[in-house]
Formats: C-alpha cells, structure tokens, sequence
C-alpha cells in the first residue's frame, strides 16, 4: 500500500461518489475500494496479495511505477503553429506523482479548452461538452487503456493548433477496419479500462471508436486515422480538424497544377489533397474517405497517375502515392524524356543546361546548371559546391550530379548524409527520405 499516491486514491473515490452517489465500492475503505476495482488481488491458494499492474499504473508513485515498469513516460506537448518548440508541456518532472489517474485529469483541461462550447440542459443542468469533446476524451482514455507499459516510448500526446496526435507503445489488437467499424474493444487490461470506465471514460462495448468517428464526421473534419508503426510497435491516432477539402490545400494544389485542379470531380480533388496534406494517400486511406470499392479507387489512383498528378511508390497492397510536384504535367514529362535523347553535345532545350558540355553556357536564364565540377576534388570542395547549387531552390540527385560530374550513387552514399547530418542541407520531404521526387535544398534560417 505504501506504493500507492494516497491523494491520487482519494480524488478518484471523491470522483465516483459525484459521478455515481451510492455507488456500492464506496462503503469499502481504500484496500477494499482497489480491491473491487482490481488495483489489489489475493491468491486465494497462496495467500498472497498486493498491488495489481492496473493498480500501480492508475494510483502509484512515480518512482514505484518507474521501478516496475523502466521505460514508462507519459507526455503532453502543446506545439504553436510555427510548428517550433512546444509552448505548453505536462511530463514527469518530480512536481506531480505520474501515475495515469494525475496525468488524465492534468492533461483533459488542456486538450479541451481549444474547443467551442456547447450549450443544453440536461436534467435541468447546464452542459458545455459536445460531441466532440466526448470523442476527444474517449481518444484520450482508449490511449491510456491500450497502450503496452512494457514497451518503448511511452505514451505521447500532442496538441496542435489544427489536430490532435495520441501516441502509444504497443501493436493494435483488432484489425484497422474492425477499429473504423466499431463493436470491438480488445483492451490490454480490463481493469484499467474498469477504473476509467466508472467514472464515464472508456467505452467497453466497442463504441469508443464509433463515437470518435461520427463526432469528426458531425464536425464536418476529415476522418480519422489510425496508423500502426512496427519497431518499435505504436498506434497512432490523428483527429484533424480540417475540412475534407480545405482551400489551403486546394491553393497549394492550383500553384502546381494550375486552375484547372478545380474542374477535378470530387474522388479525385479528395485523393489529391489527402496526398497533400498527409504527404501520400493510399487505397486503403482512402477507402476510409469515400464510398467507394477497393477496385474502383484503384483505378481513379490509375488515373490521376496517367494525367501527371500522382506518382507511385512500391508495388501491390504497399503501393502508396504521392504528388507529382517536380513534374507538373505528363507533357514536362515527355520533354524531359526528350531530353535525355537529344545527341550528345547537343542541346536545343532552353530549359536547363544539364546536357551542356564542360565549359559552354548557351542559356541565358543563369549558370547554376553549368557543370562545374572536376576530376579530382576534396570532400570538402565537393559538399561546398553541392550546397551552392543548391542555394535557392530544391535540387534533385540527378541535377547535382549532372553539375558536379559524379555518378547519383555517388552523391547518395558519400555527399549527401554527410550535409544532411550537418544540417546543411534539407529535403523536400523530410519524413519521406525515398520520396520519388525527393530533392535537396540548402539549409533555410
């Protein structure tokens, strides 16, 4: 008993007694409370008893807690727009006892102040909570009541100014369409989800995730997604709070592909911008946007492929997509084909001058794109050339390799890790290192 945070167990039995008056646990004293709830258990055969796993993770100490479980770690970060350092943060810092009954009810506030407030009389009583913040509370238990304590990484929660992120360690326990139909809950410990679940948290019918999804649909937000991360195992939850097509998106697709995106039907527009703001779209992704069949999205991927808009990466079920931002249309696409048929030492494209022989500039437009490499260069010279060509705007490996006179593969291996590690240089996709269009800039201020 001595484990256990006495305050955390006594604001817990305050809080039942308010939720449900007369509730029967409440007549036991603190042992006999746990007992019922399944934080305390005997053997009956041994004799044996003591403090259960649900138990020391709802109302331990931290350091009790930390001695059973090493890598425990429960954090909240509240990050701004300009995505920099967070502005707010609940971590254990030795100010509170981290056990998940302190941190639910530190972090619930602060993940629901953001929220516009609703306002009905239930049983005479004004109520300011709405569908959504039901959903973001059953997102915020389920996060606590399915994660693996003996896993890595902890239990991570982020706030930005337009979704929520809810991290845990631990493999999802029911397939993802199950997760996105609702009517299961598979939870790794029943008696966590009974503590949660007693005070109104945590549906046990398999509904929590049923609730979550026509909240963000009644909001008119994109659907949630739920991703699986192998090595180490985690779930992740995102609840965006953007419109199925938001103009941001839409704005950015019209200065690559020109006006004409807005004449797109909508599975299209839809496929589009869910690339563009989720950095790549798939079948499976969405499936769980619109009402259509597995075969009939393979096709419409098919096809924003062949008109220039998406690019592919991989092959069968691991087949995601991804703009096409470097080649806007299928015609530049042709062009830069044609290129690489032109006869060597010539060159008619005004383009660019990567087919340009050493020493001679026919273009106009600058000299970036003018070889200018030569046989035999320090490391050094070689990576202070590379970030110079790469002053301006992104490159891809084979506009610099054209310049400096070394083979891609070169560059990929020797040149580029090293201004990367550096931070001299970044990329066009930094959470896609084997993006397609991948391409490398030198490093912004």
């Amino acid at each position: 008993m001595e484990d256990l945070d006495e305050v955390s167990v006594a604001q817990y039995r305050q809080l039942l007694g308010s939720v449900r008056p007369g509730h029967p646990f409440l007549k036991w004293d603190d042992k006999g409370l746990l007992l019922k709830l399944g934080g305390w258990k005997k053997d009956r055969y041994t004799g044996k008893e003591g403090l259960t796993v649900a138990g020391l993770l709802m109302f331990g100490k931290t350091e009790s807690i930390v001695e059973a479980f090493p890598d425990y770690h429960v954090d909240y970060q509240e990050i701004p727009e300009s995505g920099e350092r967070w502005i707010d943060r609940v971590y254990p810092d030795g100010t509170w006892e981290a056990n998940l009954f302190q941190f639910f009810h530190l972090v619930w506030p602060k993940v629901s102040r953001s929220l516009p407030k609703t306002f009905k009389l239930k049983n005479g009583q004004r109520h300011d909570e709405g569908a959504v913040h039901e959903a973001l509370r059953e997102a915020l238990a389920n996060t606590l009541i399915h994660a693996d304590y003996f896993g890595i990484g902890g239990v991570v929660i982020k706030k930005y100014t337009d979704c929520f992120l809810f991290s845990n360690p631990g493999c999802l326990l029911i397939s993802q369409a199950q997760y996105y139909k609702g009517g299961i809950s598979v939870p790794r410990n029943n008696s966590i989800q009974t503590m949660f679940l007693l005070l109104g948290y945590g549906e046990k019918a398999g509904s929590g995730s049923t609730r979550i999804m026509n909240a963000w649909e009644g909001a008119h937000w994109r659907k949630p997604l739920i991703n699986v991360l192998p090595r180490p195992d985690r779930v992740e939850l995102c609840l965006s709070m953007e419109q199925l097509l938001p103009q941001k998106s839409i704005n950015k697709l019209i200065s690559v592909f020109g006006e004409e995106i807005t004449h797109l039907y909508g599975d299209g527009l839809i496929a589009l911008t869910t690339a563009e703001m989720e950095g790549c779209v798939s079948n499976v992704r969405l499936q769980q946007l619109i009402n259509k069949h597995s075969t009939e999205i393979s096709q419409l991927l098919k096809d924003l492929c062949n008109e220039g808009y998406l690019v592919a990466e991989n092959k069968g079920r691991w087949t995601v997509y991804h703009l096409n931002l470097r080649e806007e249309k299928k015609s530049v696409q042709k062009n830069l084909f044609e290129e690489t048929m032109t006869p060597p030492g010539r060159n008619d494209d005004t383009s660019g001058e990567m087919m340009t022989p050493p020493g001679r500039n026919d273009d106009t437009s600058g000299e970036t794109m003018t070889p200018r490499g030569k046989k035999w260069m320090r490391n050094e010279e070689l990576m202070t050339l590379v970030v110079e060509i790469c002053c301006d705007t992104f490159k891809s490996v084979d506009e610099i390799a054209a310049v400096i006179l070394r083979t891609p593969t070169y560059l990929k291996n020797k040149i580029l890790p090293l201004l990367l590690a550096q931070e001299r240089l970044e990329r066009l996709y930094p959470t896609i290192p084997n993006h397609p269009n991948q391409a490398y800039r030198k490093k912004q201020k």
